[in-house]
């Protein structure tokens, strides 16, 4: 079905981590709409004890293999690592700048009829921020961002800088990175007692424990054992987990199951162990960016806006609105990523070769 469409994986080799990306962009969707199906005075509670916040960390752990995978070792001098951080750049700003002008204006005609207690800043240094991706590291005097979910691109842009320093780490040994992912996991185990649950640590904090991991399994990927399993166990554990993230059971323990369900994708792909679910599903992974980055204002649109504010008590509604957000966030995404995202990253990363082929020609 995602080949009929246009989708395709970008290497055979990541099938299970590209099926992962794109379940953890779905339980994100769920994370932040799903409230609306429960009274008010028991949405804060229902978000409390949910953890599908918790995808985000697996996330960061698939970020940081792929990155290895792709650039481990190659990011030897200034101009590699220029190249490496524009092909990022490339990468994310393109879309995100497009659905950040989107939330602005939804925004800003959804305050000509009401005032809203979490509404964004319209402050120039506020947008700046966020639109630059910088906002994790800068306060700008308000809590509240467009696009608040772009934390964690935020964050993921710091781990690149990093990136070079946390690959030769990995390059050193499996010692030397085991060690950065066993300092930054105690770090946030002896903090966890304080901010009660993992969701609610430091942000920075979150992705320093779980990039670094991500970059030790693909250091030790090679003495990881084969299973044999067909890829099922990955399926079993996806599932065991999105079961966790509805219950009421403390964050360590579903981040516990989550480290063992990326411990066992990687596994399952460095051994060719792909199941017929994930094979079909893979190729959807290309669309985790852009579902995570246009989910939030879709959702604050037809499930917020229209269904809980405009209508609330009204379940035909409400049901009739989540369809529409789901089908929305699908196609906005599918359009984004073939519209948006691949063609402008195509483009961009050309750039720098031209710049540099133009300064040689002049050279000589």
């Amino acid at each position: 079905m995602a080949r009929l469409i246009g989708l395709q994986t970008e290497t055979d080799a990541l099938r299970n981590l590209d099926f992962l990306r794109f379940v953890a962009s779905v339980g994100i969707v769920v994370y932040h709409s799903n409230e609306f199906f429960f009274p008010p005075e028991q949405r804060a509670l229902i978000i409390a004890q949910q953890g599908f916040g918790l995808y985000v960390d697996l996330f960061f752990m698939i970020s940081g293999f792929v990155l290895a995978y792709v650039y481990a070792g190659r990011i030897s001098n200034l101009r590699r690592f220029a190249d490496f951080m524009w092909r990022r750049i490339a990468r994310i700003y393109p879309l995100h700048l497009v659905v950040l002008a989107v939330n602005i204006v939804v925004w800003a005609v959804l305050l000509t009829r009401g005032e809203s207690a979490t509404a964004p800043s319209f402050a120039p240094g506020c947008i700046t921020q966020t639109a630059l991706l910088v906002q994790e590291y800068f306060d700008c005097g308000s809590p509240y961002m467009f696009n608040g979910v772009t934390w964690s691109i935020s964050i993921e842009m710091g781990l690149y800088i990093l990136f070079p320093l946390i690959a030769s780490l990995a390059m050193l040994g499996p010692i030397w990175i085991g060690t950065v992912c066993l300092l930054f996991t105690l770090t946030a185990a002896f903090l966890l007692p304080e901010y009660k649950e993992w969701g609610h640590l430091p942000h920075l904090l979150r992705g320093l424990v779980s990039f670094p991991i991500g970059v030790f399994l693909y250091r030790i990927r090679d003495r990881l054992p084969d299973l044999k399993d067909r890829g099922y166990v990955m399926l079993g554990l996806s599932a065991l987990v999105f079961i966790e993230m509805c219950l009421p059971i403390p964050s360590w323990v579903t981040m516990l199951t989550i480290l063992v369900l990326f411990v066992v994708a990687v596994t399952s792909d460095h051994h060719g162990n792909v199941s017929v679910l994930v094979a079909i599903g893979a190729p959807l992974g290309q669309l985790t960016y852009a579902i995570y980055i246009w989910h939030r204002v879709i959702i604050l649109v037809f499930m917020n806006v229209i269904a809980d504010k405009l209508m609330p008590g009204n379940l035909p509604v409400l049901l009739g609105m989540s369809l529409l957000s789901y089908a929305t966030i699908f196609g906005l995404s599918y359009w984004g990523y073939l519209w948006i995202e691949r063609p402008a990253r195509k483009a961009l990363t050309a750039v720098p070769e031209r710049i540099f082929t133009g300064v040689e020609r002049r050279v000589r």
